[in-house]
């Protein structure tokens, strides 16, 4: 996903929360029914010169009960306490060393010391037509990718991992924010430290699920991490890789069924192992801005598998926030000389403004039950689940469950965070942390409004920006519009208190409504609203314009937009998730509804060209009427994924669009109402990646009035149209973010706000793809500025006035925020015209 910044505080910010999320990207194992008569074998491995190396394989030979050294170099391994056991100790770039434990004592102080591979180099003819040999490797190695890629139908295995994030380094002058909300050199070294363990079923063709069944947080006794097997388990047997959170395009594998168009290869060298050649190539990109890795791929002569990769991302290939990846994988012979996973390590670098950070998780699998029969409906749309006592395991457990040893600065850190901990939750220190993050400053009394939170009693309140909150319209005149909130989560419940104050100058009318909304139930998503009061809305409730932008358009181009309403009303609505992916919501509303006109012309430019529109909405009716209202809004996703918390459900999404169902009946003489009408849509819709090429959105909807017998203007369906040079980047949504929803496409360019509003029948559609910068990474100078290229249409077609078709390119990411459109519309087959639109990554 895009991550958009405005300022370099916030990409500090960010950047320092996604090391402390990243974190988290550490995966699990779990060791299961060992034999009860053991031997503990521990020790050092160094190199040839005698320096410690770190994660270097260690495993009983002939199994995958294994484990790494850790950042010391040090480790320590149980095997069988009968008979002697042959100890592999394995590395990329390294011989293999194979050690004998004879004896049936424990054994402590071995030391090992590796050999750099010796690299047997490649004798082949130059000549001007001769291929480097490495390319007859690589092509045998794709012709059987899909073999290897498919050929263990399914299995289940025990992964432990471990995630440390160090910061390095840190800028001699910090930059233009508070010291206070920055490390210093005393943060310096290992700033998170995690550990999971967990089990993992795999299913062919792509069934799986994962069980966390232990989890450890410094410094968070009661937190659970975001390990995911899945984070780390990048398998190069599939044509594209994507990294979550580093980038928003696929990266090819060098062994890709296309590989060849973008990578060159050297063979290095071979050596050999168990009596099989490997050959060690290097992998080379053609050219360098494209999603593609660099470093080396070990292949195995004959059998053509992947032996271990020891491959890079770069920012050349358009990584946002991060440096670098590095990825090692090593693979050892499980079954019938299927290969299968035994290791992996993956380290991010991060450098920002002279901050250096490092993430690095490493995960080891063992207890591999390969082509396994899972019982009927085993695998189902729940991908993860964490069992409810993980995070309460004792010490004991994790000493003699952990596969990777931990450092005496890792063991240090424990001690001191869990120290920590109790200090943390303290009522003087959660209050000295209020007081600092709850300073009213000018940004936020001006752009983000100002909170206060109480971290103590889990409380939260504020009030909106100035920006929203002071309005000028040519109904009400200025507008001052206060709108405070107050929130509170305790028990996993959460309680939401809003409202606004409006006051009219120019009407001298003061519009004064509250709302509550309770969200009882984080695992279905149900939740209650209720809201009443008197409230001046906008003709379109969708809020097709904002009160800033109009106020600027009002009071410097004499053009007003915004269409309002008087209303006097009542809400309550209920949703919830019914059954996985089908979610609910209805609602009932009653409103008292009244029109209102123009009451001031003033403008700070008169323009002797213009004048003002009036607030009526020709040809539609505009009465004052009352309303009494139901409607039932539905979303489903089909085979939804998700993961299950202990008292929490996380919707990952599904490979299928989302159908949305809309119902809405206006209830005549119910309460007096005087409107009587029926309307139904229905949509389709998704977010379809395209590997490289980006990423295409969709959204199609159709509707009708099957009723219309009383109806007035605010009952009709207006579009979300634009007129200004501001594009309204964001649409609403009837169910949350939080609840897994997707931002539905419903904003047009050109589009007037009313010209298109209907009784009847419409047709709706939008198309756009964001390239990813599949283009602009060809041209230096863009590639740099990470700009990306975007495109799409807009067709709107009603009974009324037929149909009305826009298309659009532009450019997004500039400055991270900032995206520029240039968009042609036609209608019923007129001439194209173009015009230009501006966004911003907020909506103001």
């Amino acid at each position: 996903m895009r991550v958009n910044v405005k300022i370099g505080l916030v990409v500090l910010g960010l950047l320092l929360q996604l090391i402390a999320n990243a974190k988290a990207i550490e995966k699990a194992s779990y060791t299961i029914e060992q034999a009860n008569a053991v031997r503990h074998v521990s020790g050092m491995v160094v190199n040839d010169k005698g320096e410690p190396m770190p994660f270097v394989n260690v495993y009983v030979q002939g199994t995958t009960n294994g484990t790494t050294t850790n950042f010391d170099g040090k480790f320590t391994i149980a095997i069988q306490q009968e008979g002697s056991q042959n100890l592999v100790f394995q590395y990329i770039g390294y011989k293999k060393h194979v050690a004998t434990i004879e004896g049936t004592s424990n054994l402590e102080g071995l030391t090992i010391t590796m050999q750099p591979e010796l690299i047997e180099l490649p004798h082949f003819t130059v000549s001007a037509k001769a291929k480097d040999p490495a390319y007859g490797i690589i092509k045998n190695a794709i012709a059987k990718r899909k073999s290897h890629l498919h050929q263990v139908t399914a299995y289940s295995g025990d992964v432990y991992m471990k995630g440390v994030a160090r910061l390095n380094d840190i800028p001699e002058k910090l930059p233009l924010v508070s010291k206070k909300n920055l490390p210093d050199s005393s943060d310096l070294g290992l700033i998170y430290l995690s550990e999971s363990m967990a089990r993992f079923h795999y299913k062919k063709p792509d069934h799986f699920k994962e069980e966390m069944l232990a989890s450890k947080v410094s410094g968070r006794s009661q937190g659970f991490s975001w390990n995911r097997v899945a984070d780390v388990q990048y398998n190069f047997y599939q044509n594209n890789l994507k990294f979550n959170g580093a980038s928003e395009r696929e990266f090819v594998s060098p062994i890709a069924a296309t590989a060849m168009i973008f990578y060159k290869y050297k063979l290095l060298g071979t050596f050999k192992e168990n009596g099989k050649t490997i050959n060690k190539i290097q992998v080379i990109p053609k050219r360098k801005t494209d999603p593609i890795f660099h470093g080396n791929i070990y292949i195995v002569e004959d059998d053509w598998n992947i032996h271990s990769v020891d491959l890079m991302l770069t920012k050349d290939a358009q990584l946002e926030f991060i440096d670098t990846i590095e990825i090692k994988q090593s693979y050892v012979p499980i079954k019938d000389e299927k290969w299968m996973p035994l290791s992996l390590e993956m380290t991010y670098h991060y450098s920002i403004f002279g901050f250096d950070a490092a993430y690095n998780a490493i995960g080891m699998f063992s207890n591999y039950q390969l082509d396994k029969e899972f019982p009927d409906k085993f695998f189902n749309n729940e991908v993860f689940t964490i069992e409810a006592n993980a995070n309460k395991k004792d010490t004991s457990y994790w000493e003699g469950s952990r596969l990777v040893i931990l450092t005496d600065e890792e063991a240090e850190n424990y001690h001191e965070e869990d120290s920590l901990e109790t200090l943390r939750k303290s009522e003087p220190y959660l209050d000295s942390l209020d007081r600092e993050q709850n300073k009213v400053t000018v940004g936020r009394l001006l752009l983000g409004g100002v909170s206060f939170r109480n971290r103590h009693d889990s409380t939260r309140w504020g009030l909106n920006p100035l920006i929203s909150g002071i309005q000028f319209n040519t109904v009400d005149g200025w507008v001052i519009d206060a709108a405070p909130w107050f929130f509170t989560n305790k028990g996993g419940v959460r309680r939401n208190y809003y409202g606004n104050l409006r006051y009219s100058v120019e009407r001298e009318a003061l519009n004064v409504r509250a709302g509550y909304l309770h969200r009882f139930n984080r695992i279905n998503f149900s939740s209650i609203q209720a809201e009443g009061g008197r409230y001046t809305f906008q003709v379109n409730r969708q809020d097709p314009i904002t009160p800033f932008v109009n106020s600027l358009y009002t009071l410097f181009w004499e053009e007003n937009y915004m269409k309002l309403y008087e209303s006097n009303y009542g809400y309550l609505a209920f949703q919830q998730e019914v059954s996985n992916g089908l979610f609910v919501k209805g609602g009932l509303r009653y409103e008292n509804r009244t029109s209102l006109s123009n009451s001031t012309n003033f403008t700070f430019k008169d323009f002797e060209s213009k004048v003002f529109s009036n607030n009526q909405i020709s040809p539609f009716p505009n009465a004052d009427d009352d309303a009494f209202t139901f409607e039932l809004n539905v979303r489903y996703r089909f085979k939804q994924k998700y993961e299950s918390y202990p008292h929490r459900k996380r919707i990952i999404g599904s490979k299928y669009p989302t159908v949305y169902f809309n119902y809405k009946k206006g209830i005549a003489d119910a309460l007096g109402s005087d409107v009587d009408y029926d309307f139904v849509s229905i949509g389709l819709g998704d977010d379809v990646k395209l590997g490289h090429t980006g990423i295409s959105k969709f959204d199609v909807s159709y509707g009708k009035f099957v009723n219309n017998n009383a109806m007035s203007v605010y009952d009709y369906q207006h579009f979300n149209g634009n007129q200004t040079l501001f594009l309204k980047q964001s649409s609403p949504s009837t169910f949350r973010a939080s609840d897994g929803s997707r931002p539905q496409l419903s904003q047009f360019h050109t589009l007037g706000y009313y010209t298109h509003s209907t009784n009847l029948a419409y047709l709706e559609a939008h198309y756009e793809h964001h390239f990813n910068g599949f283009i602009f990474n060809k041209f230096p100078l863009l590639r740099k500025l990470r700009f990306q290229a975007v495109g799409g249409i807009n067709f709107l077609y009603t009974d009324a006035r037929e149909d009305y078709t826009e298309l659009f390119v532009g450019i997004e990411n500039i400055l991270q925020v900032f995206r520029i459109d240039v968009a042609s519309f036609y209608e019923n087959g007129g001439t194209l015209t173009p015009v230009v639109r501006f966004g911003l990554g907020l909506d103001f």
